[in-house]
C-alpha cells in the first residue's frame, strides 16, 4: 500500500509539472533529471511517467532553442526507424531505452513546433485591412474589427476577405480606414483557466478566428473611405450616448453600462468578465432580443399614457422606429437585428 502511495505521489508531481513546464523551464528540468536519477521510477512499472518526462523535456528544448521544423521531422523519422530496428533485432535494453527516450524528446519538440507553425501566420507578410468597427474605451490598446482584404508577401498580392480582430496602440483609428499592417496574426484561443470567459467561442460566433496587436509603427494609413450619411449618424449617436454615460459613471460601472446599453464590451476588464461568467450571467452583458423587448414594452407603455395626443397605431410606429435606431446604434448585431425584424413583422 505504501508503494502504491509513493508511485501515486510521483505521478501527481509529473502531471502538475506537465501543466507548468512552459512557465518554469529551469525548475522543471531539474525535477526531470532528479526523477531519472531516482530509483523510484522503473520503466516497466511506470512507462507513462517516462513518456511524459521525455516529452516535457523536448517541449522545453524547443521553446528554448526553437529548432527548425524540417530538421526535427527528419530526425524524428530517423529515430523511429532506429527504435524499430532495435526492438526487432532485440538489441541491448539500454540502447533501446536511449532510442525510445530520445524519440519522445524529439516528438515533444515536434509537437510544439507543429503547434507554433499552425497557430501563427508568417511574420514576413503584411496585409491590407479595412476597419469596420471600433470600440470606445479608456485602455492603451484600442479594440477594432476589420476585414483583411489582401495579403502582401514577397511582392505578390493574394486577395482575401477575412474578418479579424485588431488591437491598435493608437486612438486615431476610425471606421472606414484602409491600412497596411505588418503584424503577426494569431488564432484566438482560450487559456483554459477554470471559469474563464470563452472568448474563442464568442469571436467564432461572430465569424472571427484570428487576432493581432498592432504597435504605432506597425501600420501605414492609406485612406479613409468614409461612410454614408446614415452610418455617420449612427456613429455620432453612439458617441453621444457614450459621452452621457461617461459623464455620470466611471470604471466598472461605466464598462457594464456600455455593454448593456451600447453593446460595447471593449471596456470590460478580465475580472468583470470572469465574475459574470462564474455567476452564469455573461449573457446579460450582451445586447440581445431581451433588451429590445424591454425597450419596446417601455415605449408602448409610455405612449399608452397619452391616448389623446398619440393613437395606438402611431405609438406602435414610433416605437418600431426607435428600436430600429437603437439597433443601428448597437451596430446591428445578429441577435438585436433578428429581434427587431421579428417585432416589426409581428
Amino acid at each position: 500500500m505504501k508503494c502504491d502511495d509513493k508511485y501515486l505521489k510521483v505521478e501527481l508531481k509529473i502531471l502538475i509539472l506537465m501543466k507548468l513546464s512552459v512557465y518554469s523551464s529551469n525548475s522543471s528540468t531539474f525535477f526531470i533529471f532528479e526523477c531519472l536519477k531516482s530509483n523510484q521510477l522503473k520503466f516497466y512499472k511506470s512507462p507513462f511517467l517516462y513518456i511524459v518526462i521525455f516529452m516535457i523535456l523536448g517541449i522545453e528544448l524547443q521553446s528554448t532553442y526553437a529548432f527548425d521544423f524540417t530538421s526535427i521531422s527528419i530526425l524524428f523519422i530517423f529515430l523511429l526507424v532506429l527504435t524499430w530496428y532495435s526492438i526487432h533485432f532485440s538489441l541491448r535494453n539500454s540502447i533501446t531505452f536511449i532510442l525510445f527516450g530520445t524519440s519522445f524528446i524529439v516528438s515533444g519538440s515536434l509537437l510544439l513546433s507543429t503547434h507554433e507553425l499552425e497557430r501563427s501566420d508568417s511574420s514576413n507578410e503584411s496585409f491590407l485591412v479595412k476597419i469596420t468597427e471600433t470600440s470606445s474605451n479608456d485602455k492603451i490598446w484600442k479594440k477594432t474589427i476589420g476585414i483583411r482584404k489582401a495579403i502582401i508577401h514577397d511582392g505578390s498580392i493574394e486577395v482575401c476577405d477575412e474578418p479579424i480582430l485588431l488591437y491598435f496602440e493608437s486612438d486615431k483609428i476610425e471606421v472606414g480606414d484602409w491600412l497596411i499592417v505588418n503584424a503577426d496574426l494569431k488564432w484566438i484561443e482560450n487559456k483554459n483557466n477554470p471559469g474563464e470567459f470563452n472568448s474563442e467561442r464568442y469571436w467564432k460566433i461572430k465569424g472571427i478566428e484570428k487576432m493581432t496587436f498592432v504597435g504605432e509603427n506597425q501600420y501605414l494609413f492609406m485612406e479613409n473611405e468614409g461612410i454614408n450619411w446614415l452610418e455617420k449618424q449612427m456613429v455620432q449617436s453612439r458617441a453621444y450616448f457614450d459621452q452621457i454615460l461617461s459623464n455620470y459613471l466611471e470604471k466598472d460601472e461605466l464598462a457594464v453600462a456600455r455593454a448593456l446599453v451600447l453593446g460595447d464590451k471593449g471596456s470590460l476588464t478580465k475580472d468583470l468578465k470572469t465574475s459574470f461568467g462564474k455567476a452564469g450571467a455573461m449573457h446579460v452583458l450582451a445586447v440581445s432580443g431581451l433588451h429590445v423587448g424591454i425597450i419596446l414594452f417601455l415605449l408602448l407603455f409610455v405612449f399608452k399614457q397619452f391616448p389623446k395626443w398619440i393613437s395606438k397605431r402611431n405609438s406602435l410606429l414610433f416605437s418600431l422606429l426607435i428600436i430600429w435606431l437603437y439597433a443601428g446604434i448597437t451596430g446591428f448585431s445578429p441577435s438585436v437585428l433578428r429581434a427587431t425584424i421579428m417585432f416589426s413583422l409581428h
